[in-house]
Formats: C-alpha cells, sequence, structure tokens
C-alpha cells in the first residue's frame, strides 16, 4: 500500500503495512539511527471496526466507532479518520486524542463524543528494540520490523503494534480535512495534502 508520509535524514514517513506500527496503521520511513522499536512482548489482537476499502466503496463517512465506548486500558494504542474525515483519531496509552486542521494549523484535543469512520487498536505492552545505526532506507527498516517481530514469537505476515520512538529532525504527518465536493470519495482525495 501506498506510504502517506516520507521521512527525510532522521525523519519519519508514515504509511499503510502489513506490519502495523506507530499506532497500527502506520509504517516508517526515514534514517532510523538513534530510534527504538517497541515490540509486543505479551498475548494480544488487533481489534477493528470498519475498514478503509468499505470508505472507498460506499463513500460512507459517517462515525461508527464512538471513543466513549472504548474500555479505558492502559496500553491501548490505535488510529482512525474522525467522522466525516475532519481529522483523524488517535489513542496513546488508552486516552483518545484528536488531530483536526484550523486555522491552517494542525490542532490536537480530547472529545469523548468523538466518533470514528474505522478503528484499528491494540491492547499491549512494549517491548524496546534498539534499531541497528545502519539501517537507512525504508526497506531495511521494514525487514527489521518483521524479522524482529518474528525474533519475539509473532508472525510478520499478520497485523502487529510497534511502536517508533527517537529524535527526527523532521515529520510529515496525515490528517484528514476532506471537503465533499459532490464528487465521489476517492484515495487519491484522501491522500491529496490538507494543510
Amino acid at each position: 500500500m501506498e506510504a502517506y508520509k516520507r521521512l527525510v535524514g532522521n525523519s519519519l514517513a508514515i504509511g499503510h503495512k502489513k506490519a502495523w506500527g506507530l499506532l497500527m496503521v502506520l509504517a516508517i520511513v526515514g534514517v532510523f539511527a538513534g530510534a527504538k522499536v517497541f515490540g509486543q512482548k505479551t498475548i494480544w489482537k488487533v481489534e477493528y471496526s470498519g475498514a478503509m476499502r468499505e470508505m472507498f466503496a460506499t463513500g460512507d463517512i459517517a462515525g461508527k466507532t464512538e471513543m466513549s465506548k472504548l474500555k479505558p486500558q492502559q496500553h491501548l494504542y490505535g488510529v482512525g479518520p474522525l467522522e466525516d474525515l475532519s481529522g483523524e483519531i488517535m489513542v496513546w496509552d488508552g486516552n483518545p486524542l484528536i488531530s483536526f486542521v484550523k486555522d491552517k494549523g494542525v490542532k490536537v484535543a480530547t472529545d469523548p463524543n468523538a466518533k470514528a469512520v474505522f478503528l484499528f487498536d491494540a491492547g499491549c505492552q512494549m517491548a524496546e528494540m534498539p534499531v541497528p545505526a545502519d539501517i537507512k532506507t525504508y526497506d531495511q527498516f521494514e525487514k527489521f520490523v518483521a524479522d524482529s517481530a518474528e525474533s519475539i514469537g509473532l508472525s510478520s505476515a499478520e497485523p502487529f503494534p510497534f511502536l517508533l520512538k527517537g529524535d527526527f529532525r523532521s515529520v510529515e504527518i496525515h490528517i484528514n480535512d476532506y471537503r465533499p465536493d459532490g464528487a465521489k470519495l476517492t484515495r487519491e482525495k484522501h491522500d491529496a495534502p490538507e494543510i
């Protein structure tokens, strides 16, 4: 699947991959020296409600998953688009955070009434795994993540959560700010830069 973000230098790029990471659906690209990957080390399951393919097939961007109904739990991580594609939802350690575009900038807030079009989440504790300094490309990093998952007994053919922590010179992010124009919602319109 295609990447939403691209990281340059010691930075981060985000996109969809089988190894769902940086909050389940995100894959990382860039120079990773000094970064650390935190992989899951206990039994867990990636949960999801809805799917991106359904959204594109039907054009339905109504909120279906209520953040107020998520069971509060430590070590719960997740991502999904905010209803009407008006922002993004990120669940970080059990706390839903809502990001949206306002006045040509990104704002982050909490909103217990927020709803996601679809949501992927997993509750798990992470095990720290330093990223070797010689990892410089997306392909190298993707292989490192898959190999690391396999080394702790996870199947890299199945979705699994991971986090990437480190210092980055720059980070590009994808935040929906969809404005319906009467035409069908397409992946290209969804992926278009908003700010």
